[in-house]
């Protein structure tokens, strides 16, 4: 079973996918909904891939430096997906978004919300190399 990090502080978002991903898809999936859980959560375990929003709100514990860089147009969901990247550049991320003009190179893995399940999963297969 592919274990999936899905980061996303909306509950109306996830809701939906997250029986299918599990018992359809066979996906073990762990919620995050809070940014300043995703590091922890990734020193502990062992995932597939990751997906996540990149509109969330800015965790009390970070830096003055990342919340500074957060309101001055840096989403807290970028400045994450840039923590994750530098230590856990293995995990392949798709970012479930539904805000416009990314212009990240590295966010070409990018499905913009709201999207059906089945899109999601092949997407995910492709990033994992496991298109069976």
């Amino acid at each position: 079973m592919k274990k999936i990090l899905f980061i996303e502080d909306d509950v109306s978002v996830l809701q939906p996918f997250y029986e299918d991903l599990q018992e359809t898809y066979n996906f073990y999936v762990n919620w995050i909904k809070k940014a300043e859980e995703v590091m922890g959560a990734l020193e502990g375990d062992i995932y597939n891939a990751i997906i996540m929003d990149i509109m969330m709100p800015v965790p009390e514990s970070w830096t003055k430096d990342e919340k500074r860089r957060a309101d001055y147009g840096m989403t807290t969901g970028i400045l994450l997906f840039q923590k994750i990247r530098e230590k856990y550049p293995e995990i392949p991320i798709l970012i479930y978004s539904a805000k416009e003009g990314i212009h990240m190179d590295e966010l070409s893995n990018y499905i913009r919300k709201p999207e059906q399940t089945q899109t999601i999963v092949d997407k995910l297969k492709k990033l994992m190399n496991d298109e069976k």
